[in-house]
């Protein structure tokens, strides 16, 4: 009897260590289901604060912006305390898009000097290999770190006249779905370039076709830079450039540093104050509109990254079109 009795004494020691082991894990499935929720909770409304955040931004971009008498940056001089605290926005439309920029532009000026213990043809050779890229982080072996957060980009528009011609059939490829296709526009646009012509938008139509509605409009004439928010450095290596034949670069520089700080330059007045043929190749890198911004904006213990394009219409002032192309939490 002793013996059963103590079987019996251990059987229920067991069973009780059992019951305990299974309502232990009971209680700790519950807590990892509640925080759990309390994670995706956090989430949900870091995300909401954010896109709140981005959605007060640009309705004040749209409401307050008058384009033709405030350069971008001067805007966000004025209105920047409306912003949320540390946020941050840049003109990227200021900037070089390392996606496009055509090696003979890096090769004949001052830009050499931005590389990162790489050659021109290296450069080329990886972004045609593997470009175009969606992060500026991807460059980072090529470009020095300064280079990466002052001059260079990774969106603009695709000007037909002036993106390199081996980036700009690899866009249209992914565009269009067909290698062949993009080929074929390739090497009409080619014959352009050859004879030193610069499409007009009717000549772009033209060799586009019936594609162009599948292109879309970030493959345009029209400039990748916005020159009433470039930095001295990008403006200085588009005048200098050898292949543009531009005379008197560095009084040019002058005058258009000096003249935005008064009023935004519009096509017109830029060419009229430079004495430059507004049909000239140079006038396809030089625009006076900001098409793409970055805004970066601390949430929580996070940054909510975003990359936006800006369309305008022909009002005085213009009407703002903007459209979200990326979001990114990247850390703080």
């Amino acid at each position: 009897m002793s013996r059963l009795k103590g079987f019996a004494t251990l059987a229920a020691v067991t069973f009780f260590v059992l019951a305990l082991v299974i309502l232990g894990g009971a209680l700790t499935s519950s807590q990892q289901v509640l925080l759990s929720d309390r994670r995706v909770q956090k989430i949900a409304s870091m995300r909401a604060d954010a896109w709140g955040d981005v959605s007060r931004i640009l309705t004040l971009l749209k409401t307050t912006w008058n384009a033709d008498d405030q350069t971008f940056d001067q805007w966000q001089s004025a209105e920047s305390k409306k912003f949320p605290a540390g946020t941050e926005l840049i003109s990227l439309s200021a900037r070089l898009n390392l996606n496009s920029i055509s090696p003979f532009l890096l090769q004949d000026s001052a830009l050499i000097n931005t590389l990162f213990g790489k050659t021109v043809p290296e450069f080329t050779g990886y972004r045609s290999l593997k470009g175009p890229f969606a992060h500026l982080g991807d460059y980072k072996d090529y470009f020095q770190p300064a280079a990466l957060n002052q001059i260079y980009c990774v969106y603009s528009t695709f000007n037909v006249n002036t993106a390199d011609e081996i980036m700009l059939e690899k866009v249209l490829a992914e565009r269009l779905g067909s290698k062949s296709v993009a080929a074929t526009i390739r090497e009409a646009l080619r014959g352009y370039r050859t004879n030193q012509q610069v499409l007009s938008d009717s000549d772009w139509d033209i060799v586009a076709g019936s594609e162009k509605d599948a292109i879309g409009v970030l493959v345009t004439t029209a400039p990748e830079l916005d020159v009433n928010t470039a930095s001295v450095p990008v403006l200085q290596a588009i005048l200098e450039d050898p292949d543009l034949k531009v005379s008197q670069p560095d009084q040019k520089l002058q005058i258009l540093v000096a003249g935005r700080n008064t009023k935004p330059w519009t096509p017109q007045s830029l060419a009229s104050a430079l004495n430059l043929d507004k049909k000239s190749l140079i006038m396809q890198y030089l625009g006076t509109r900001t098409h793409f911004i970055q805004g970066i904006i601390p949430e929580h213990e996070k940054q909510f990254k975003f990359v936006a394009w800006v369309a305008y219409s022909n009002d005085s002032p213009p009407d703002l079109t903007i459209r979200i192309l990326k979001t990114q939490w990247i850390p703080s």
